[in-house]
C-alpha cells in the first residue's frame, strides 16, 4: 500500500474515513469550466473500467441512464465489474495528478476521473463514488470535492430509482446527476429541445461503439467481444455494437513511423465514405455524429490499440509542401479511414 495515500487517511469510526484531498472546491469548480462533452465523460469512465479488468476475463461495463424530477437534470451511472479499489487505491484516484497505479494505457485517475466527475456535474453538482476490491461493504464517497473528504463503508448501493446496473454485484459505481444542457453536448450541434432518453442513449451508444470498436468486435480466433457495453435506460437495455469506419474501395497499407524517437509499424486502411453502410451502422440506423460525409467529419481515425483516440484527423496528419496543415474542404468530404499503432 502506498505511503503516500496513506499518510492522507484517517479512521473516523469502523465504518468512515476521513481523506485528505488536494483539491479545492474552487479548483474543482475551474476544472469543470474545460469544455470536456458529456460522451467524453462517459469514456473517461469507461476507460478506467477497461483498466480495471480483471486479467482472464472479458471486460464488463454499464453505463445507466435515468430521468431526474427536475427535467433540467437526468442520472448517470458508469458501472464495472473489474478489480476496483480499495481505500489507498480510492484515496490515491482523487487526488487531483495523481498517477494511476495500474500501467493501463487507459487509466488516468488524477486528471481523467476528476475532469470527468466536474464536467459531468457542472462543477457543483451531486456525485459519488461506490468501490470495492473484494466481496463485502463498499467504500463510498461523495462530492463536492474538497480538502477533507469522508469515505463510509456501504453494505448496499444507494442509487437513484430508475438506474439499472444490468448485472449484479458491481465493483466500482461511479454515480453524476448531469444537467440536461450538459448531457445534449453529446450532438455535434447541441439541441437544446432534446430530453428523451431513448434517443440521448442512441447518441451515446455510437461515440461508444467507434470509440470502443477493437473491445467490441469478434475476436477472430474466440468468436467473442473482449468487452461488453449495455447501455440502459430504465429496464430497457442494448448492447453497445463495433461500428467500424463505412468505406468501400479499401486500401491497406502497412508503414513504419517515427514516434518518440522509436520506429513503429502501423497498419493504414483508407478508402471512399460509403454512405449506405453508413445509413444502416448504429444498430441499423443512420450514424449522426461521425462519417457525414462533411467539413468537419472528413479524415481518418487513429486507434492506439482497441481504442480509437481521435477522429476526423486531416490537417493534423497531412501538411502542404510549405509545412502547413492542409486545409479542410468539400473535396475531402468522402475521405475516410483508420491508422492502426500498436499499443
Amino acid at each position: 500500500m502506498n505511503n503516500q495515500n496513506m499518510n492522507n487517511i484517517t479512521a473516523c469510526t469502523n465504518e468512515s474515513h476521513e481523506i485528505a484531498i488536494n483539491i479545492t472546491r474552487k479548483a474543482f469548480v475551474g476544472l469543470a469550466r474545460q469544455g470536456m462533452l458529456f460522451h467524453q465523460g462517459v469514456l473517461e469512465g469507461c476507460d478506467d473500467a477497461l483498466a480495471a479488468v480483471l486479467e482472464g476475463e472479458k471486460a464488463r461495463i454499464c453505463v445507466a441512464l435515468a430521468p431526474d424530477a427536475d427535467k433540467n437534470y437526468i442520472h448517470l451511472a458508469v458501472a464495472d465489474w473489474g478489480c476496483g479499489m480499495d481505500l489507498a487505491a480510492l484515496t490515491n484516484a482523487l487526488q487531483l495528478g495523481s498517477a494511476p497505479l495500474t500501467n493501463s494505457r487507459l487509466n488516468e485517475h488524477g486528471y481523467g476521473l476528476n475532469n470527468a466527475l466536474a464536467c459531468l456535474s457542472g462543477g457543483t453538482g451531486d456525485w459519488c463514488i461506490y468501490t470495492r476490491s473484494q466481496p463485502g461493504p463498499y467504500y463510498k464517497v461523495s462530492g463536492p470535492f474538497d480538502l477533507k473528504m469522508t469515505v463510509t463503508e456501504e453494505n448496499n448501493l444507494q442509487l437513484p430509482e430508475g438506474l439499472n446496473l444490468q448485472w449484479p454485484d458491481p465493483s466500482t459505481v461511479i454515480y453524476v446527476r448531469v444537467p440536461m444542457a450538459i448531457a445534449r453536448t453529446l450532438q455535434r450541434q447541441g439541441n437544446r429541445k432534446l430530453s428523451d432518453l431513448a434517443t440521448l442513449r442512441l447518441w451515446l451508444i455510437e461515440h461508444l461503439g467507434v470509440a470502443y470498436r477493437g473491445y467490441l468486435e469478434l475476436n477472430p480466433v474466440t468468436l467473442e467481444p473482449s468487452a461488453k457495453i449495455a447501455v440502459t435506460v430504465g429496464q430497457s437495455s442494448m448492447l453497445v455494437p463495433p461500428i467500424q469506419v463505412p468505406m468501400m474501395m479499401a486500401r491497406t497499407e502497412k508503414l513504419e513511423v517515427e514516434l518518440g524517437g522509436q520506429i513503429v509499424p502501423v497498419i493504414y486502411v483508407h478508402g471512399t465514405l460509403d454512405k449506405s453502410k453508413r445509413d444502416h451502422l448504429v444498430l441499423g440506423g443512420k450514424s449522426r455524429y461521425y462519417y457525414q460525409g462533411t467539413q468537419p467529419t472528413q479524415g481518418i481515425d487513429i486507434r492506439l490499440g482497441k481504442r480509437v483516440i481521435a477522429t476526423a484527423q486531416l490537417g493534423e496528419i497531412w501538411h502542404k509542401e510549405d509545412g502547413t496543415p492542409i486545409s479542410r474542404h468539400n473535396s475531402y468530404n468522402d475521405f475516410v479511414g483508420e491508422l492502426i499503432l500498436p499499443e
